[in-house]
């Protein structure tokens, strides 16, 4: 490995890892083998209210079993909070972020009554320009570029609406930590889902307020869904990653970039990979399909497990 910079995988302490979270941690590691670079893992747990040390030791323990280990000590976003409200501060200086007072419910019913506003607006840009000196920060949307992508083209446009940087109870959401930790310099590549494209473009443009490294390569992956062509995620209770079935989860995931393997220790199996990866075969993809049956399983004759990474007795938050 060199000293060109690193990629990095940066999971919520809102839960454990669940195949698809496993998915972006695996391609990111191969992509930063791949290129020489170091691979870091960071855990985003500025929200107090819903993440928790039990949870970021269950993503490291899950990390370490299936031989995914940060090249750097892992940073937990909880210790760096001063730094992202200092980044408010200057954002707020530069005019790039204003206060806002809205609520969930006052822009719900501003949208409804205008028509022209989608009912799930997040925001309306109500307290642009007031002059508001308290509430929650907002970052100013801008109409830059959005960057290059090595998968899908571009990261697209921002999405909609300010984003909120800093809550009114003083919690920082990771939209402004990520985008601070990402603009330090070390950070050259930055491999994740394509769901999160839009934030991605947004976090570019923060970056670029606060004149931090902006030249990072993205790649957004494409989502794994289940035989019923749901989104794994915690929000939808996508089981947590068995970590006894390390091995067998690899091989699965694996099998779904036509990398097929025989059953070995899961730190052999990803030595073995690194030959024959190449990010390319993800080219423009937006969802993979988990195999459901014994058709279209490619499982090297594990057969001792029908879906990958799910224990039906473990669900997360």
């Amino acid at each position: 490995m060199n000293s060109k910079g690193s990629g990095r995988f940066a999971p919520s302490a809102t839960g454990s890892l669940h195949a698809g979270s496993l998915f972006t941690a695996l391609i990111s590691y191969l992509q930063a083998r791949k290129l020489g670079l170091q691979w870091i893992v960071r855990i985003e747990d500025t929200d107090l209210e819903r993440c928790s040390s039990e949870h970021t030791e269950s993503i490291l323990t899950q990390l370490q079993a299936h031989g995914l280990e940060s090249d750097s000590p892992v940073l937990l976003q909880s210790s760096q909070i001063p730094r992202y409200l200092a980044a408010a501060q200057t954002l707020l200086k530069t005019s790039d972020a204003y206060f806002c007072q809205c609520t969930r419910a006052s822009i719900k019913r501003r949208a409804q009554a205008h028509k022209h506003l989608e009912s799930n607006v997040h925001d309306d840009h109500w307290c642009r320009g007031l002059g508001l000196t308290s509430g929650s920060i907002r970052f100013k949307v801008n109409q830059n570029p959005p960057p290059i992508d090595l998968l899908q083209g571009s990261t697209g446009e921002p999405e909609s609406g300010d984003p909120v940087l800093v809550r009114a109870n003083g919690i920082v959401n990771y939209v402004l930590s990520a985008a601070v930790d990402d603009g330090s310099g070390e950070i050259t590549q930055i491999v994740r889902g394509i769901d999160l494209m839009g934030l991605s473009s947004t976090q570019s443009q923060i970056r670029a307020a606060l004149n931090l490294a902006n030249d990072q390569v993205h790649a957004h992956l494409p989502v794994l869904v289940n035989a019923q062509g749901q989104k794994l995620s915690k929000q939808a209770l996508a089981p947590k990653i068995d970590v006894k079935l390390a091995s067998q989860n690899l091989i699965e995931i694996l099998s779904l970039i036509d990398i097929e393997l025989a059953p070995d220790h899961p730190r052999a199996l990803i030595d073995q990979t690194l030959g024959q990866f190449d990010l390319n075969k993800l080219m423009g993809l937006r969802e993979l399909r988990l195999p459901s049956d014994q058709q279209t399983r490619r499982l090297n004759r594990v057969d001792d497990y029908t879906q990958l990474t799910i224990d039906p007795r473990q669900k997360n938050l």
